[in-house]
């Protein structure tokens, strides 16, 4: 076992993945000419506002079908929206089950300190989720979005000296996918009706 430690940097995404919703969807294909990876998931758009309040209006959790037939798309808003995310060169892939019933990954495995998931001692719930939604509103972006960069990756490191390659995971509920391609984009395929 190695010392290394796996560090996990959120991407910069106005999106969560939904950690209440069986969804994660792996697409890889066989051929390196293809260079298709994409992951689908179905995301909360958390800047959904009130026209009285500055605060996120976080909605009833939903759990939606596990199946795309059962899913209806609408327009490219909403608070809770499918979205494909499409892998450069993403030749190297996998798709494993969550850890344990309580954590999706290994907790042993990476380093979780740039990823505001904790309680500052003393702090209570209330006070963490103003915090969290406070940086979500003013940055636009989600502190953490269940999707990350992993830092001085050892499947990396294993599997490729290519220097453009980097190492992505995107948690889903019971299932995380992982990813080495050189870069990534997203899109929304329409909110969930």
């Amino acid at each position: 076992m190695s010392s290394t430690i796996q560090r996990l940097t959120p991407v910069q995404v106005p999106w969560m993945v939904s950690p209440s919703t069986s969804y994660l969807r792996l697409l890889a294909a066989e051929s390196s000419s293809d260079k298709l990876t994409q992951v689908r998931f179905i995301a909360h758009f958390g800047l959904e506002r009130s026209e009285a309040s500055t605060e996120i209006q976080g909605p009833p959790v939903t759990f939606f079908p596990p199946y795309d037939s059962n899913i209806k798309l609408g327009p490219k808003s909403g608070p809770y929206q499918l979205v494909r995310v499409t892998f450069s060169r993403g030749l190297w892939v996998r798709m494993l089950p969550s850890f344990s019933n309580s954590e999706t990954v290994d907790p042993g495995l990476y380093d979780f300190s740039s990823i505001p998931s904790q309680l500052a001692p003393g702090q209570d719930i209330k006070s963490w989720l103003a915090g969290f939604q406070h940086t979500w509103l003013e940055n636009n972006c989600c502190p953490d979005p269940r999707m990350y960069e992993v830092q001085n990756s050892l499947w990396l490191r294993d599997v490729s000296k290519d220097a453009m390659l980097k190492h992505y995971l995107v948690l889903g509920n019971d299932a995380y996918t992982e990813v080495l391609a050189e870069k990534w984009h997203w899109e929304s395929e329409g909110a969930i009706r």
